[in-house]
C-alpha cells in the first residue's frame, strides 16, 4: 500500500526535524484555540441573547386575530384565541423558501424538545399555492423529505398575513411570532440565519417560566 503524504511527511526522519514538528504543533494549537473561541463566544452570546426577536418594532402589540385551517397532521382548526394560557411560537413558511427550508429541521427539534411542555403550542403555516389541494401534497411531499412528523396548517385567502401585515407589518419569509400566555407578541423574527433556533427557544423557554411563575 502506498504510504499518503501524511503518513510519509510524519513517519519521514529525513523531512522532518522536531524543530519543525514543534512548531507546526504550535500553529495547530493556536488554529484550534482561536477556532473553539470563536464558536464558544457565538453559541454563549446567541444563548444568552434575544434582542433579535425582541428589537422588532411589533414586539408587545396583542396579537392579531388569526386562524388557521389544518392541511397536514393536523385534524382542527387553530386561531389566537384557543392559543391563550400557551406559549405559542407562529411560524410562517413555505416548501419554496430556502431559508425557511434551512430553519425547518430546528423548528421540528424545538418541538421535539418541548413536546413535554403542556403550555407549550408550535402552529407551522405552510405558505404557497392557495389551492388547498396543491399546498396540502407539496407539504406533505417535504415533510416526507425531512422526514418530519409535525403538524402542518394553512392560511386561507392570506387572511392571517394580512392581518399580521396590517398590525406590525409583513415582511418576507420565513416570519415567527413570539406570543405569550396573555396574547402579546414577544418575540419576532425574520428571515433565518443560523443561531436563530438558540435565540427562539431561550425565549420560550423564558417565557415558559415566566407563564409558570
Amino acid at each position: 500500500m502506498q504510504p499518503t503524504e501524511e503518513t510519509s511527511l510524519e513517519s519521514g526522519p529525513a523531512q522532518q526535524t522536531p524543530c519543525c514538528s514543534s512548531a507546526r504543533w504550535w500553529w495547530a494549537v493556536v488554529l484550534v484555540s482561536i477556532a473553539v473561541g470563536y464558536f464558544g463566544y457565538r453559541y454563549v452570546a446567541n444563548l444568552g441573547s434575544t434582542s433579535k426577536a425582541t428589537s422588532h418594532p411589533g414586539v408587545g402589540s396583542p396579537v392579531p386575530a388569526m386562524r388557521f385551517a389544518p392541511l397536514v397532521g393536523a385534524d382542527k382548526e387553530v386561531s389566537t384565541s384557543s392559543l391563550r394560557g400557551n406559549v405559542a411560537v407562529i411560524n410562517f413558511w413555505g416548501t419554496w423558501c430556502p431559508p425557511c427550508r434551512r430553519e425547518f429541521p430546528h423548528l421540528v427539534a424545538l418541538g421535539k424538545k418541548l413536546a413535554s411542555e403542556p403550555r407549550f403550542r408550535l402552529v407551522a403555516v405552510s405558505c404557497g399555492s392557495n389551492v388547498e389541494s396543491e399546498l396540502r401534497q407539496e407539504t406533505a411531499d417535504f415533510l416526507q423529505s425531512q422526514q418530519a412528523e409535525l403538524p402542518v396548517y394553512w392560511d386561507p385567502d392570506n387572511q392571517a398575513r394580512a392581518e399580521v401585515d396590517r398590525t406590525i407589518g409583513f415582511d418576507g419569509y420565513p416570519t415567527t411570532l413570539v406570543v405569550d400566555a396573555k396574547g402579546v407578541i414577544r418575540g419576532v423574527i425574520v428571515g433565518y440565519t443560523p443561531g436563530d433556533e438558540t435565540v427562539l427557544e431561550h425565549l420560550v423557554r423564558t417565557l415558559l417560566d415566566e407563564a409558570a411563575g
